[in-house]
């Protein structure tokens, strides 16, 4: 089962201020950002995994949130990772890193359905608290990944022959991988 990656897309983001208490807080534009995801191919997929990211300046951005989209319908991705409640974490993760691009990265099984999508999530929960420790994930952050040999995620992990796109070396720097890896079956 082969994952294909989509992204990064940047978020609108919009400035909350209180003039009173003078606190300016950064955060998503939900609309906006719904309204751009909903014209790409992503936005019309479903039961998929997404990443959270914040890149500031040229860097390819640091994880700080991984979601699972359980939604069967067209488009339910996309409104997955903009719920309000994902708002908030965005809009916390945006807070502690000051500046940056708010991004969301898409990965997809090519079947468009696939029973390892648990186990994947795992595999990019453990990976991205690697790369960030302040990961705000609350499930799944003591879970070690298992079976690696049977995820293939394009040009990113147990991949084939060939470039995969910009947009998998993208997503291997912002999981703070140089290059491809592959996982053989351990022995037992």
């Amino acid at each position: 089962m082969t994952f294909r990656i989509d992204g990064p897309y940047a978020l609108d983001l919009k400035y909350l201020s209180d003039d009173a208490s003078g606190i300016h807080v950064r955060c998503v534009n939900k609309d906006q950002s719904a309204r751009k995801l909903r014209r790409l191919p992503v936005g019309r997929r479903a039961g998929e995994l997404y990443i959270f990211a914040i890149r500031r300046q040229r860097g390819a951005g640091k994880p700080w949130y991984v979601g699972k989209n359980e939604g069967t319908d067209q488009g339910s991705l996309y409104k997955e990772a903009l719920t309000n409640e994902k708002l908030r974490k965005y809009a916390r993760a945006l807070a502690e890193e000051n500046s940056g691009s708010a991004l969301l990265f898409f990965l997809s099984p090519d079947d468009r359905r696939s029973d390892n999508i648990p186990e994947l999530e795992t595999f990019l929960i453990w990976l991205a608290r690697q790369r960030n420790p302040h990961l705000l994930n609350k499930r799944k952050v003591s879970l070690t990944p298992r079976f690696l040999h049977e995820h293939r995620i394009a040009g990113v992990l147990n991949a084939g022959a060939g470039h995969p796109g910009k947009a998998a070396d993208t997503f291997r720097k912002m999981i703070g991988w140089n290059r491809p890896m592959h996982i053989g079956r351990l022995q037992e």
